[in-house]
């Protein structure tokens, strides 16, 4: 009597298993849809922006720097350094 019994719920539980996964499988489906959906979007985004950027000007060319940008090590002679006055000039 016991194993009528075990065997009847072993028996519903996979029948509950099997119709789980059959009404399971639905969904994906139509996600599959959805992406189908977004890929075709982002496809049509990209190809406006293609055509819209070749319209755009050209970036700017990098500037060469011309000369020796180096500060001399030491301070040549031929000038004198500023000396600080107290009178005002333009005053």
């Amino acid at each position: 009597m016991v194993t009528i019994v075990i065997i009847g719920t072993v028996t519903a539980l996979a029948m509950f298993a099997i119709l789980m996964k059959l009404f399971a499988g639905d969904p994906p489906e139509a996600e599959k849809l959805q992406k189908g959906d977004i890929i075709k979007q982002l496809l049509a985004l990209s190809e406006l922006e293609s055509r819209t950027g070749q319209k755009s000007p050209p970036a700017r060319p990098r500037t060469e720097q011309v000369g020796n940008t180096t500060r001399p090590a030491k301070p040549s002679n031929d000038t004198k350094p500023v000396e600080k006055t107290s009178e005002c000039l333009g005053c």
